[in-house]
């Protein structure tokens, strides 16, 4: 692993919120990185020869963590997979909502049913 902190931290603002680019990491294949929230709930990416586990199982290790984890489309049409905390359901729908975002599927479903027509 190789890890760089940026110094100083890069901002920037997407779609009204500001994001701060902290961190450079780059993984070797079969290495992983564990990221914890302040409630102490971990969420693992793992690096592969062939690219990247972004999550671990979205309807095992993910759920039992407590994450719900979601396809959503913005109003571009981009596609992204989202995870959070089921104890913050309210404020994720309110990030949905200021981003215009909608929730495709619950990924963390044993049997997957798309909520919108993604066509």
């Amino acid at each position: 692993m190789d890890y760089k902190a940026k110094s100083p931290t890069r901002k920037f603002t997407v779609k009204n919120v500001e994001l701060s680019h902290v961190a450079d990491i780059n993984l070797d294949s079969d290495e992983l990185i564990t990221f914890q929230s302040s409630s102490g709930k971990e969420l693992d990416i793992t690096a592969k020869d062939w690219g990247y586990y972004l999550t671990g199982s979205t309807n095992g290790r993910m759920k039992k963590a407590g994450y719900r984890t979601v396809l959503s489309r913005n109003p571009d049409g981009l596609f992204y997979v989202l995870a959070y905390e089921t104890e913050k359901q309210d404020e994720f729908t309110t990030y949905l909502a200021s981003q215009d975002m909608e929730i495709i599927a619950y990924l963390d479903q044993d049997d997957i049913q798309l909520k919108n027509n993604i066509a």
